[in-house]
């Protein structure tokens, strides 16, 4: 039986060069964008490392800098978020009917610290051998999705009613109109208010900058198990 090659063992054919890796690792994917849907993260936001050229190395897996990335860079990237309060822009300033209930104006999205708790948390990625991502935020949290994205609150379904029942339609039955039309769509009458969007999971520029250099340093890791060190 023949004996399985050493993990320091020299590959074959040219060793990659610093440039080359920087060519492979430049194929990483970022999905920025999160949108609100059912309760749950529709895309989800998550890092791709399927494209990423392999080198000639034997690699099958990215689960550990994926799993580096997440926990070095999004999710202190995401505490951050919170902490100031919107990055980065600033989040949008809480209504005068919560600020009044509130008696203040801040902080924001962390009154009982829970969803900070929650989306700062790593058991709420899945790991796979290409990718990283969040696709809910669970039942403890799932308000969450409403601020991530904002809702359009109940002036959408007037709108909506007005376009139907035309110009000459009294407001009694504009409103009366937009509630069916709420209930068709599985609307909850409690929810009269638009929702501005808090985003508090999403990439920043410098993060996308930290994620590519854990993972070029992983490769190069890597590259000098395969091929040895110092050629």
């Amino acid at each position: 039986m023949a004996t399985p090659p050493k993990a320091t063992g020299r590959g074959t054919g040219s060793k990659p060069r610093n440039r080359d890796i920087t060519a492979a690792v430049g194929k990483l994917g970022f999905a920025r964008n999160l949108t609100g849907v059912d309760f749950e993260f529709q895309p989800s936001i998550g890092i791709l490392a399927r494209n990423i050229d392999r080198l000639g190395t034997d690699i099958r897996s990215f689960r550990e800098p994926l799993t580096r990335a997440v926990k070095e860079v999004m999710i202190p990237s995401f505490r951050k978020n919170f902490d100031a309060g919107g990055r980065p822009e600033p989040w949008a300033p809480l209504a005068p009917y919560t600020v009044q209930v509130r008696k203040s104006t801040g902080p924001i999205l962390v009154r009982s610290g829970r969803l900070r708790k929650v989306a700062t948390s790593f058991n709420i990625w899945e790991i796979s051998q290409n990718g990283a991502v969040i696709t809910s935020l669970g039942s403890k949290a799932w308000y969450g999705t409403l601020m991530q994205a904002g809702t359009p609150g109940f002036g959408v379904h007037i709108d909506q009613a007005k376009k139907e029942l035309g110009h000459d339609a009294r407001p009694r039955q504009i409103t009366q109109r937009a509630f069916e039309i709420m209930d068709e769509k599985g609307g909850d009458k409690t929810a009269m208010a638009a929702i501005p969007a808090r985003p508090f999971i999403m990439f920043q520029d410098e993060d996308e900058d930290a994620v590519t250099e854990i993972f070029w340093d992983w490769l190069q890791h890597r590259i000098d198990l395969h091929w040895g060190a110092g050629e």
